[in-house]
Protein backbone atom coordinates (compact mmCIF):
# COMPACT_ATOMS: atom_id res chain seq x y z
CA UNK A 1 0.00 0.00 0.00
CA UNK A 2 1.05 3.36 -1.11
CA UNK A 3 2.07 5.85 1.89
CA UNK A 4 -0.51 8.00 1.96
CA UNK A 5 0.90 11.99 2.07
CA UNK A 6 -0.78 14.73 4.67
CA UNK A 7 -2.14 17.68 2.08
CA UNK A 8 -0.45 19.97 4.76
CA UNK A 9 2.95 17.98 3.80
CA UNK A 10 1.64 18.31 0.21
CA UNK A 11 0.72 21.97 0.41
CA UNK A 12 4.85 22.85 1.87
CA UNK A 13 6.02 21.38 -1.14
CA UNK A 14 3.27 23.15 -3.54
CA UNK A 15 2.19 19.54 -5.04
CA UNK A 16 -1.16 20.27 -3.90
CA UNK A 17 -4.03 19.65 -6.38
CA UNK A 18 -7.40 18.76 -6.07
CA UNK A 19 -10.94 19.68 -7.39
CA UNK A 20 -11.02 23.36 -8.32
CA UNK A 21 -13.89 26.06 -8.24
CA UNK A 22 -14.86 25.08 -11.92
CA UNK A 23 -14.75 21.45 -10.93
CA UNK A 24 -17.89 22.94 -8.21
CA UNK A 25 -19.80 24.66 -10.49
CA UNK A 26 -19.54 21.78 -13.07
CA UNK A 27 -21.17 19.67 -10.45
CA UNK A 28 -23.85 22.37 -9.38
CA UNK A 29 -24.86 22.35 -12.98
CA UNK A 30 -25.15 18.95 -13.46
CA UNK A 31 -27.04 18.23 -10.01
CA UNK A 32 -29.40 20.68 -10.81
CA UNK A 33 -29.94 18.67 -13.95
CA UNK A 34 -30.57 15.39 -12.03
CA UNK A 35 -32.82 17.34 -9.23
CA UNK A 36 -35.25 18.58 -12.44
CA UNK A 37 -34.78 14.68 -14.16
CA UNK A 38 -36.72 13.70 -10.69
CA UNK A 39 -39.98 15.00 -11.89
CA UNK A 40 -39.31 15.27 -15.76
CA UNK A 41 -40.91 12.29 -17.74
CA UNK A 42 -37.52 11.60 -19.73
CA UNK A 43 -33.84 12.83 -19.82
CA UNK A 44 -32.66 16.40 -19.02
CA UNK A 45 -30.26 17.80 -21.02
CA UNK A 46 -27.91 20.52 -19.69
CA UNK A 47 -24.75 22.53 -20.98
CA UNK A 48 -21.45 23.33 -19.64
CA UNK A 49 -20.31 26.56 -20.70
CA UNK A 50 -16.78 27.28 -22.03
CA UNK A 51 -13.72 27.14 -19.04
CA UNK A 52 -12.80 30.71 -18.90
CA UNK A 53 -9.05 31.32 -18.80
CA UNK A 54 -9.60 32.30 -14.93
CA UNK A 55 -9.86 28.84 -14.63
CA UNK A 56 -7.29 27.01 -17.54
Amino acid sequence: MAKGVRIDDAAARGTASGPTSWDGYVAAIASDACVAAQEAPGIVPFTVPARPALHA
